[in-house]
């Protein structure tokens, strides 16, 4: 029964609007090269975030370790200087050429994915998430 109640709590929390939220967030880091400045705009893209931080309430991870850890406050300051050392990667010899990094701490690990894989991902999405709320 504490399966099922945990499902409609959080069943009742997210909507299908939740499962197809996208943030746009835009960086403009700034460059010094021979003394002049260029700006390069880089996007990052957050997909259906209130799904993802339940699913890491359901595994006992607070935001503020899990934001400590990837960012934003340690990634992007890094990005937008061009130091990439807040993640060490990982080569990646399979078959899909993704790449791993892991977070400065060790406590994560990330991976990329090709577009397929993201469409495919953001289709499953809601049955996932209730896949791993039924089966913890």
């Amino acid at each position: 029964m504490a399966v099922k109640s945990n499902l409609e709590r959080t069943a009742e929390e997210l909507s299908s609007k939740d499962f197809k939220l996208k943030f746009v967030f835009e960086l403009v880091p700034r460059r010094v090269m021979d003394h002049k400045t260029a700006y390069k705009i880089c996007k990052f893209f957050d997909y259906a975030p209130k799904v993802f931080n339940e699913i890491r309430k359901l595994y006992n991870i607070k935001s503020e370790d899990y934001l400590r850890s990837i960012g934003p406050e340690s990634m992007l300051n890094n990005l937008i200087k061009g130091n990439l050392t807040s993640l060490s990667e990982l080569t990646s010899t399979g078959k899909s050429g993704s790449f791993f990094y892991f977070s400065a701490d060790g406590k994560y690990t990330l991976k990329t994915i090709s577009k397929e894989e993201f469409h495919y991902l953001r289709t499953i999405l809601r049955n996932y998430y209730t896949h791993i709320v039924l089966n913890p």
